[in-house]
């Protein structure tokens, strides 16, 4: 018996040894550090959804640049954070189409678990009330300047929209000036709480960032996107986390956003930001950005992938032929464009030493194309018959001075001056040319438009107005844009007179 214990416990000690060298790691000389991996923090959402509106071609006001590209650029981001996107662009963003999606659609499917984030690029407008109070609105593609209240979206029509919706957390981000939103103050809960993520995560939150306030100048660009747009960007690409907590909130992110374009833009344009409703904020947890959403949730249908890719691939089929028309459209145009400034030069070649009837008989002083700066002041456009003032007022200044500055300018000894339309500053704009006059102190010159008109600043106030917003024209990258009548900052007057 002792014998069969004394092979059992040798059979034993050699198993455990032979185990023992076989599992053994090689040994290394010197300290082994083994990489502290951060904690994973989990999305505290269950569905995330997205809807996008960008509009350049408006039918009754201004057409603006870089809203569609920014609004692509959004949904390109959102996607890839795992949201649902729903997109309208341009003719597509009518005021029934964006009410029925935010009043009716997205009630019906978003749960109080979900997260919903709402962008809109395009015109704002700001009416003011009795009482010195101000109301916003969102401006749709078929909305009707002479009637705004009614062909417009208001902020009291978005709190609406916002009171409808079950989700936790729902992010308006409005890349424009935007007025009457009547905000709370955000992040009300500090950082420093332990709890800090559980108690913002959990608590509801509508919220707001816009891209400036009441009157601002807002379609600056920077790389090609908007500047509002392209900071957000940066932000949500986690920019914004600068503590390296592992998520971003809302805070975060306006944190982030406000001070960049507002050094950037000279404080030409402020964001705005705050709670239209609760105590918590939007989170975007930075760990998991690829992650797909969770699953969803009971009593919703699934979403087919089949239906929704032949969908996707036929929206994405009719937007590239819409593109391709209106392409097509511009090629015809700048080809007619481009022959008839052919003949109207190939016509003052003929006349370039002929004074034109209503030029007054104190010389000429040079030509320019089609253009023609005479001895008194003023510079005469041959292909419009415009008659320009050879220079702006040179200082900043306010729609309704620059109205009076015009009405009142009496250079080349006529009386008929008056302030350009819109349209016939953007005759001015060509950007095969860069003016090389001296700007006034703190513009940036280089705009494109002749060198017989001395433009101290960017931007010539218009005629046209609606409601206390008056119109300008950008010359230093073409834009159109609208401002409370009382801005002055880089605007200027510039007097025209008709020849006819």
């Amino acid at each position: 018996m002792r014998y069969f214990r004394v092979i059992l416990m040798v059979c034993v000690l050699t198993f455990l040894s032979t185990t023992s060298l076989e599992a053994a790691p090689p040994q290394k000389r010197g300290v082994q550090i083994t990489p502290k991996v951060a904690p994973a923090i989990e999305s505290p959402y269950n569905q995330s959804y997205a809807v996008i509106i960008g509009i350049n071609a408006y039918e009754k006001l201004p057409s603006l640049e870089y809203a569609v590209k920014d609004a692509r650029a959004m949904e390109e981001k959102l996607k890839s954070l795992g949201f649902q996107t729903t997109t309208l662009l341009n003719q597509y963003a009518t005021r029934d189409k964006i009410v029925k999606i935010l009043g009716d659609e997205l009630p019906q499917k978003v749960q109080n678990n979900d997260r919903v984030i709402v962008f809109f690029a395009g015109h704002t407008q700001t009416e003011e009330r009795a009482g010195g109070t101000h109301m916003g609105y969102l401006v749709p593609v078929d909305a009707d300047t002479k009637n705004i209240v009614n062909t417009a979206i208001s902020m009291d029509q978005i709190r609406g929209f916002s009171r409808r919706l079950q989700a936790k957390h729902v992010l308006y981000l409005i890349d424009s000036a935007f007025a009457g939103l009547g905000l709370t103050k955000s992040g009300s809960i500090s950082p420093s709480d332990r709890e800090y993520l559980q108690k913002v995560s959990t608590r509801r939150a509508h919220q707001i960032l816009t891209a400036g306030g009441k009157g601002e100048f807002v379609h600056l660009e920077q790389g090609g996107l908007g500047v509002f747009t392209e900071y957000v960007l940066e932000a949500l690409d986690g920019s914004a986390d600068r503590d390296g907590k592992g998520f971003i909130t809302f805070s975060d992110i306006a944190s982030y956003v406000k001070p960049k374009v507002s050094r950037l833009t000279g404080t030409k344009q402020v964001p705005q930001y705050g709670n239209i409703d609760g105590e918590g904020e939007f989170v975007f947890v930075l760990a998991g950005l690829s992650a797909a959403p969770k699953a969803a949730t009971p009593g919703l249908a699934a979403p087919q992938a089949p239906i929704d890719e032949e969908k996707r691939l036929a929206e994405e089929q009719a937007r590239l032929r819409q593109e391709k028309e209106e392409l097509d459209k511009q090629i015809k145009e700048a080809q007619r464009e481009a022959a008839e400034r052919k003949e109207t030069d190939r016509k003052g070649m003929t006349t370039a030493m002929v004074t034109p009837p209503s030029v007054p008989a104190l010389g000429v002083s040079g030509r320019d194309g089609r253009f023609i700066a005479s001895g008194d002041g003023t510079v005469l456009d041959t292909r419009t018959n415009l008659m320009w003032a050879a220079k702006d007022n040179g200082a900043n200044i306010s729609w309704q001075d620059a109205k009076s500055y015009c009405e009142n300018y009496r250079g080349g000894g006529y009386a008929d001056w008056r302030m350009p339309t819109q349209d016939e500053l953007a005759g001015l704009y060509d950007t095969a040319i860069t003016n090389t006059n001296p700007p006034a102190e703190g513009c940036s010159g280089g705009y494109h438009l002749t060198n017989f008109i001395n433009l101290t600043c960017c931007c010539p106030w218009a005629s046209e107005t609606r409601g206390s917003m008056a119109a300008n024209f950008g010359f230093s990258n073409g834009p159109r844009h609208w401002l409370d009548q009382s801005y002055v900052g880089s605007i200027r007057a510039l007097p025209v007179r008709s020849t006819r």
